[in-house]
């Protein structure tokens, strides 16, 4: 692994957190990156998704490149520390992450 991938998420799973995936999914080889998802107090079917997300991933022998941080309480994200030094975390407002989305939709 090379890089790794941190996702906070906090509800919004259908709209930006399922999107988000199955971009890095398409344009990104899986060997190269770990992915960690820190749910902080998710209340929709987040919990749900990331079940089935993780036992795909163990299926194909990939489980090492998924990581799942659970918070009840929306304070998680710091809780999702990455395996390699140097991993650069940009923050963007919601509605900035749902244009960035459109756009490579």
């Amino acid at each position: 692994m090379k890089y790794s991938i941190i996702i906070p998420s906090f509800n919004h799973c259908s709209d930006l957190l399922i999107p988000c995936l199955n971009s890095i999914f398409k344009y990104t080889d899986l060997a190269d990156i770990e992915i960690i998802i820190s749910a902080n107090g998710c209340v929709d079917d987040t919990r749900n998704y990331l079940d089935f997300l993780q036992e795909k991933f163990t299926s194909i022998g990939f489980s090492e490149h998924l990581k799942i941080v659970w918070s009840d309480s929306p304070t998680g994200y710091s809780k999702a520390i990455g395996d390699f030094g140097s991993i650069e975390i940009i923050e963007r407002q919601i509605e900035e992450t749902k244009i960035g989305l459109q756009r490579v939709s």
